[in-house]
């Protein structure tokens, strides 16, 4: 395990805990680092780390427990549970459980009109609903419904509130009640409450330009208890648990394949569990890009993806994304070619100042799993699991993990200097006339969301959904366009701004009537979509 201690030097995080499970049995746990920095606090295997998306695992195996009891079917619209359900395109209210577990509903994803600056939470779960009937669902090709695959958190928020109304008990209680405290998962958690007392958890953290650590407030959201929020990402748990949850998955994934009629029955773990591979098996087929024939083909699945080994794919769903994309044309960063090949489903857990990767191995009933409390770099946690997988099963030939991982930190510390920052510059015109900023000032609402453009002491200010601890500083930009988009990397990585990986993402663009008076501004807070319209809210005196 030298290799991870390395790695987590190279990657710049303070902690990275492991696990590995071999032929069903715990073989290894060990942690290394530090879960608090500020107090000299060190991990363990019973240190609570944030599952970020590997919470969605959870999901898919609640819904997979209420279709074996008669609450829920696989193919059932989504609106047959949540009737107030009525998003822009009719299409979409047809789309059923599998549709949006798998990603492919075509609704567009509101995370930045949610989760805020600093791990805020700047939207209620009261108007969740509402906010999601408002998300773009079409292109200049029509309906996106079952034509268009987009990773999207929310789609798992719906899920856990059709749960909800499909139990009539809140999704957190199902979690813990029906799956946590029957398997035995007494440090994993899904209520803020459940953890008030603990000291034995990891901190998400960010190493700055100066090589110091800061801690981030980007998991604050949690402790609010947002269903949709937390059922996608807001888990928490630890080595020693998911080890326990995987050992438990893996069996009753077995038992099924074994006996395909199983559907309940059997004693112990795999009793609590239910259609488990009906949530593994490939639903969306996700291609590599150099489409090689010696490489195959994966698939995303519900809460999980499915590939095997070798294969170009393997970590899509982290933060290594710029290597991974080498890795598809230069086949030398691929684990396995020259060996047989292997089953892995797999799923990535990312958020700010947080990675994980649970990957399992059904032919030897294997699992690893990997936490790191850091993130600014690399995936620390992603490349540990490819470390120990090929480790495990002496892959070959051995490819350098920590070379990667050097290149991937090196591309990441260019991308912002070089990419985000010369993009903002590059289209910047501060010689075109400001206006009287006053002008500009008021409540502007869109998607069931204000915008508050605020002055003091001649500088504007946006906060979000009235949520002061939003608040960000606006920058003229160019004639009627302000920007809140960091100017250092330190300073988006302090504001846990990850998800603002354009700038155009922060760019407020104000509209103007005939007679000159700010109407409204257009803001484009969809990755995939156009920027959509905010009215002025009428002020009066």
């Amino acid at each position: 395990m030298t290799r991870v201690s390395e790695l987590r030097d190279i990657c710049g995080v303070p902690s990275i805990s492991i696990g590995i499970l071999h032929q069903g049995k715990v073989i290894k746990t060990e942690s290394f680092g530090l879960r608090n920095v500020e107090e000299n606090l060190p991990a363990d295997s019973n240190t609570v780390y944030l599952l970020s998306s590997l919470s969605k695992g959870f999901v898919a195996a609640a819904v997979g427990v209420a279709v074996s009891e008669g609450k829920m079917n696989w193919k059932a619209p989504l609106s047959q549970y949540i009737p107030e359900f009525k998003p822009l395109d009719p299409d979409i209210g047809k789309a059923n459980l599998i549709d949006f577990l798998r990603h492919s509903s075509g609704l567009s994803s509101p995370q930045l009109l949610i989760l805020g600056p600093r791990g805020t939470l700047i939207h209620s779960e009261r108007d969740f609903i509402q906010l999601m009937n408002t998300c773009p669902a079409c292109d200049e090709s029509g309906s996106r419904y079952n034509r268009w695959w987009l990773y999207n958190n929310w789609a798992y928020g719906l899920v856990a509130i059709a749960l909800q109304q499909a139990y009539q008990q809140c999704y957190m209680d199902l979690i813990q009640n029906r799956i946590l405290k029957p398997l035995g998962l007494d440090r994993t958690s899904i209520h803020s409450e459940s953890l008030t007392d603990d000291t034995n958890v990891a901190y998400p953290y960010a190493r700055l330009d100066d090589g110091t650590f800061h801690r981030l407030g980007s998991d604050n959201w949690i402790s609010q208890n947002h269903t949709p929020a937390n059922a996608a990402l807001g888990m928490r748990s630890c080595v020693r648990d998911m080890l326990l949850w995987a050992s438990s998955i893996l069996k009753k994934e077995q038992s099924e394949l074994q006996d395909k009629g199983l559907t309940g029955g059997t004693d112990g773990d795999s009793a609590v569990l239910q259609n488990v591979y009906q949530t593994r098996k490939g639903r969306w087929t996700r291609p590599a890009s150099d489409n090689s024939a010696l490489l195959d083909s994966t698939a995303y699945c519900m809460g999980w993806y499915r590939t095997t080994i070798p294969s170009s794919m393997i970590g899509f769903l982290s933060y290594n994304d710029m290597t991974r994309e080498e890795s598809a044309r230069d086949h030398s960063h691929v684990m396995g070619i020259e060996s047989p090949k292997r089953l892995l489903v797999a799923h990535n857990g990312v958020f700010c100042g947080s990675t994980s990767a649970l990957y399992t191995f059904p032919e030897t009933q294997s699992a690893i799993i990997t936490f790191a409390n850091g993130l600014q770099d690399a995936d620390a946690a992603e490349f540990a699991a490819q470390i120990i997988t090929q480790a495990l099963f002496g892959l070959g030939p051995e490819v350098d993990i920590l070379a990667l991982a050097r290149r991937e930190v090196d591309l990441r510390k260019r991308q912002f200097m070089g990419s985000l920052l010369s993009e903002w510059e590059r289209d910047r015109d501060i010689e075109a006339p400001e206006g009287p900023r006053e002008q500009y000032t008021g409540d502007f609402g869109g998607h069931t969301t204000c915008l508050s453009i605020m002055q003091s002491e001649d500088k504007l200010s946006v906060k979000f959904n009235g949520n002061k601890n939003s608040a960000l500083l606006l920058q003229y930009y160019k004639e009627d366009t302000y920007s809140f988009f960091p100017t250092t990397r330190d300073e988006w990585l302090m504001k846990s701004m990850f998800e603002w990986n354009n700038h155009k993402l922060a760019l407020l663009e104000f509209k103007r009537d005939d007679s000159g008076e700010v109407i409204g501004l257009f803001w484009q807070w969809d990755h995939e979509g156009q920027p959509s319209w905010f009215q002025k809210k009428l002020s009066f005196k």
